[in-house]
């Protein structure tokens, strides 16, 4: 005997943020499960604290959840930050925290910083 899918049409969702909700009377969703769902079972006001799982993102309009293509933009922003010995220097994160293990010269660092922000 053959078992039929029982996902079909349902989203892949994961729980971000603290708290929990019951996603019918036998389901209860806790922070960070993964599950699989429809978008109209999720109760409105966790909708905040839902994602899904795979490539796409869904909005609310009008009160329904509609999906929206992901926008393929990453932005880099590396700096370059001198090292405590002269004339070596740290590629820094937009962060601030420092990539590189050990001080480079100007030249690598400056070649090393090029390629990343390319």
């Amino acid at each position: 005997m053959e078992r039929g899918n029982t996902n079909e049409g349902k989203i892949q969702f994961q729980k971000l943020g603290g708290g929990s909700f019951k996603l019918d009377r036998r389901t209860k969703i806790k922070p960070g499960q993964k599950f699989w769902a429809f978008p109209e079972q999720i109760p409105v006001n966790f909708r905040d604290t839902v994602v899904p799982v795979n490539s796409h993102e869904l909005v609310v309009k009008e009160g329904k959840l509609k999906f929206k293509e992901p926008e393929k933009v990453i932005e880099y922003d590396f700096k370059l930050r001198p090292a405590k010995e002269e004339g070596l220097f740290h590629i820094v994160g937009k962060s601030g925290k420092i990539l590189t293990e050990e001080p480079l010269e100007e030249d690598a660092a400056k070649k090393l910083l090029s390629e990343m922000n390319a």
